[in-house]
């Protein structure tokens, strides 16, 4: 089928590799991340875990996981380098939860349906079957509930996908606020000029139809402190 496996992203985002706008946003909007403690949970090939080690600067620490073994290494062989000091990558299944250590803030970029991406790979329309979005949904749940968990009180939790299909979206994330405590949504506030992607309950949209980016949606949660 079409959808994703954990760790796939579309073409045109491998690291190292023009990203599109849309995807390169979404690790800002965590804000000021100098000296953090980060995981980017489902995170080949790696294009938004450079982001991050930029954002984290060279006091922070960036834990990299995928699934998949070789999509790891090549994850390490891509983004390494000289920052390779400050980063960890791991294979790690994100639907468990498989760190001790407390994170300041993590990205949950997880496996979706890719119809955010339509403009640029127009076979998935036709190759994605109904009974897959629910299937992505519980796993996409499974990987917000494990991620969140794993942040520290008053940390940040960041739930991404390149999909514009609610039940991917807004239903994943407002079901894991109402069935888990401790955790809010809050309002991106960087970077500048966010609001205008913004809507009235705080997630992050972008549409093709605007700038002619790829469709991704963001959601920004808080663990109570």
């Amino acid at each position: 089928g079409a959808a994703l496996e954990r760790g796939d992203a579309p073409a045109g985002t491998e690291a190292g590799a023009p990203q599109d706008e849309a995807s390169q946003l979404i690790p800002h909007l965590l804000g000021a991340l100098e000296g953090c403690l980060l995981w980017d949970a489902c995170a080949a090939p790696g294009g938004k875990t450079a982001i991050l080690l930029a954002l984290a600067g060279e006091r922070g620490r960036v834990v990299a996981s995928d699934l998949h073994e070789e999509r790891a290494r090549h994850l390490r062989a891509a983004v390494g380098g000289e920052a390779s000091s400050a980063l960890d990558v791991v294979v790690a299944d994100a639907t468990q939860a498989p760190f001790r250590a407390r994170f300041d803030a993590a990205l949950a970029d997880v496996p979706c349906s890719g119809l955010g991406t339509l403009r640029r790979n127009p076979e998935i329309k036709w190759r994605l079957r109904p009974e897959e979005l629910p299937r992505l949904a519980a796993l996409q749940g499974g990987i917000l509930q494990t991620v969140a968990g794993q942040v520290r009180p008053g940390g940040l939790v960041l739930y991404s996908t390149c999909s514009t299909e609610p039940e991917e979206n807004d239903g994943v994330v407002l079901s894991f606020l109402a069935t888990t405590r401790g955790f809010r949504l809050v309002r991106p506030t960087a970077p500048p000029g966010i609001d205008a992607w913004t809507d009235g309950q705080g997630f992050v949209r972008t549409y093709p139809s605007t700038r002619g980016w790829d469709g991704f949606f963001a959601a920004l949660i808080a663990r109570n402190s």
